[in-house]
Parts: structure tokens; sequence; C-alpha cells
């Protein structure tokens, strides 16, 4: 007997929970083109060395070696390359070319394994400007505006 699930590209273990209903729903959206194309989109950075990149990597072979990267600190080479890959790809789900303004990234999902007190993540320094590893980032797309 199936259990809704065999033949469900991309599905994962989205709702695959005994007695949950909405299981094949999620199985039907995971397998979409839209939700290929919206996961696809979506960029996976390490915060420290403790994120796990590579254990989150191989937990998630739906997604693609280049959406998963181990630092938040991008060069805007790295920057360059990531869009490259990320247009191919989006070029072969959609069976298009694909203009270089659909090639950015919509979401940006930061890593890491603990958080203790925060401040090491995001603080307001004297002068009023923003430290921390989320800070750090958040600033970082301002130096090459149109790129992530």
């Amino acid at each position: 007997m199936s259990d809704g699930w065999s033949g469900c590209r991309g599905a994962n273990n989205y709702g695959r929970r005994e007695g949950w209903k909405n299981g094949p729903h999620l199985a039907k959206v995971a397998s979409s083109l839209e939700f290929r194309v919206r996961q696809r989109k979506c960029l996976f950075l390490g915060l420290s060395d403790g994120s796990h990149t590579d254990v989150f990597r191989r937990s998630n072979s739906q997604l693609s070696n280049e959406q998963v990267r181990q630092s938040h600190e991008l060069t805007k080479d790295r920057i360059d390359d990531l869009r490259k890959e990320l247009k191919q790809d989006l070029g072969k789900l959609l069976a298009r070319d694909v203009a270089a303004e659909e090639s950015v990234f919509r979401s940006v999902v930061l890593l890491d394994d603990f958080s203790a007190s925060g401040v090491s993540y995001i603080r307001k320094r004297g002068d009023g400007t923003i430290g921390g590893k989320v800070g750090r980032f958040f600033m970082q797309p301002c130096r090459y505006p149109s790129y992530l």
C-alpha cells in the first residue's frame, strides 16, 4: 500500500508524521515548481564553526551545495559565483533563460548551534554602529547593494 509519498520529488520529510493528515498536501506543495524555485532562492549561511553546515547540507539533499555556506562573511566574488549558480539552476527549473534581476536570493537563513547572551550576534556600539555577527552580516549587503 502506498503512503502517498513515493514519487514526490523534494518532499523530504515534510509532514511525515504518523496519523498526520496534511502530509500528502505538504508533499504536493514541496514538489511544486513554485516551492522548488522559492527553495532554490534561499541561502543558508553558518555563523560559526559550531553551526554544523556539513550536517545540515547532508540532511537536506534537495538543496544545492552552493546554497549552504560555512561562513556568513561573503566577498563580492563569492556573491557573484553564488548568483551565477543560482541563475543556471533557475534556468533548469524554469526551462527558460533567466534574467539577472530574477537571480537574486529571496531568503537568507543564518545557522548556528547555540546562543547564550546574544551579545555576540548583534549589538549597538558606543559610536552608534552595529556590531556582532548578525550586525556585520546585515551591513555587508549594503556594500554590494544589488548582489544578494
